[in-house]
Formats: structure tokens, sequence, C-alpha cells
């Protein structure tokens, strides 16, 4: 079904992934194997994000993977209650070179692990990666921060925590990412202050918030998930419970 995309000795700028699932009929199994390949997607938004909202954005297709460097959005009204739109896209080839030099710089032998072991522990730092990559490619900034403030919490903080959630998210995320005590101060008021932001979002309906605090909430996110991935001490862990207890 796919001969018509290739061309014999020209390069294809396809990706492909094949993905053996069990289910009841073909539309299930289809379902499944999406659901499993936009997972490594969003993972690898995270990995390989640049910026916020970040140039690298790999979806699904029919056809393959794109690799979108922007949108640029333009319409034209003729007529009242009809609107002509356009979209252009331009896209940009993957290479090969520049996502293993995001994966080796950002922990992707251990998050491809981590994707294959399926334990408590692995399940806690998949899913904040799932949503932080989800905020890397979010271009409104209060759902992008907020985005990246679920990720934080569900990977720092984990189901079971009840009480005093901002000061247990500030000094938690102070501890991972810094090891001077002024270090710590600074990032737990940095993230107070967010998290603060976070709860204006969804108890006021405030949406105002600036690039600035998206890119310093992805900062504290993204460097939190590193290193719950990466540090040695957390390598064997294999039950969420365990990071409970370090902590």
């Amino acid at each position: 079904d796919l001969a018509g995309y290739f061309v014999v000795g020209v390069p294809t700028q396809i990706l492909l992934a094949e993905v053996e699932v069990s289910a009841a009929d073909f539309n299930s199994a289809r379902r499944i194997a999406q659901r499993f390949i936009d997972q490594h997607l969003s993972i690898l938004n995270a990995v390989c994000s640049d910026r916020s909202p970040s140039y690298v954005r790999l979806s699904r297709m029919f056809s393959g993977l794109e690799y979108v460097t922007f949108t640029d959005f333009s319409g034209q009204t003729e007529t009242p209650n009809q609107i002509l739109a356009s979209t252009s896209k331009q896209f940009i080839p993957l290479s090969a070179t520049d996502l293993q030099r995001s994966l080796a710089k950002r922990g992707g032998t251990r998050v491809s692990s981590m994707l294959l072991s399926r334990n408590s522990f692995s399940d806690r730092l998949i899913s904040a990666l799932e949503i932080a990559g989800a905020a890397c490619i979010e271009p409104k900034e209060h759902e992008s921060l907020l985005l990246f403030a679920i990720a934080l919490e569900s990977a720092v903080l984990g189901r079971d925590t009840q009480a005093e959630l901002t000061m247990q998210l500030a000094v938690r995320t102070a501890h991972l990412i810094s090891s001077s005590l002024t270090g710590r101060k600074a990032v737990a008021k940095a993230i107070k202050k967010l998290y603060g932001l976070r709860s204006k979002i969804v108890h006021t309906g405030s949406i105002s918030i600036s690039k600035d605090d998206v890119d310093e909430m992805r900062l504290y996110c993204l460097t939190t998930l590193l290193a719950l991935t990466t540090r040695r001490e957390f390598l064997a862990f294999s039950e969420a419970s365990e990071l409970d207890v370090w902590f």
C-alpha cells in the first residue's frame, strides 16, 4: 500500500512505525497502535523541544510524521458570515543526527528503557513526560504553563500527596535540581510563584500569563524530569513509593 511513496534511489522523508498489538478487530487494533505511537511522539516532543512553543513538533499523519517549524494562519472575510481561511506549513525533515543528539543529551536511552520496563516508577515519569510533551507544543501561554505544572506535580508529588501541595512541590523540586542552600531557596521561591499562577488559571480562569513565565516553568519542569530519569540514585527504582521515601 505504501509503494507509491518510494522511488528507487531517492531517500524518503517518511518515517514508518510497525506496532504489533492484540485486539478484537482491526479498528480496535488501529486505535491501540495509534495511542501507542502518539505516546512516544509526545515524549519525543518533550525530549527534543528547543523553546516554548517548540519548533520541534512531531505528530502522526496518515503518511508519516511531520516536523513543523511554524504554522502561518491568514484569514480573509469576503462576505458577512463567510470566512475563507488558509494555512501554510513549512516542513523540515527531522534528521537522525538531530534526533540522536537530543536523545543523548536529554536521557533518551533511559526514557526508552522506562517505556519497556512498565513499573510504577517508570509509569509515573512516562506520564509526566507525555504531559510535558503536550505543553512543549502548546501555543497558548496559560495552557502551556498549566500543562507544565501538571507534569511537574505528577512526577514530583505523585498521587498520594494530600496537604501542603505548594510547599512540598517547591521543596522537592529544589532538592532535585539544586545542591546548595542558596540555590534551593531560589528554586523554591520561583516554584511557589509559578504554582500561584497555575492556581489562578485553575480557580479564577486567569489567562494573563507571560511567555517569560512559561519559559521559567518549562525550565524547571524539564530539568526536574531529566534529573529523575538520569540521576544515578534513581536508576534502580522500580516502585513510585521509592521516590517518596527518597524525598
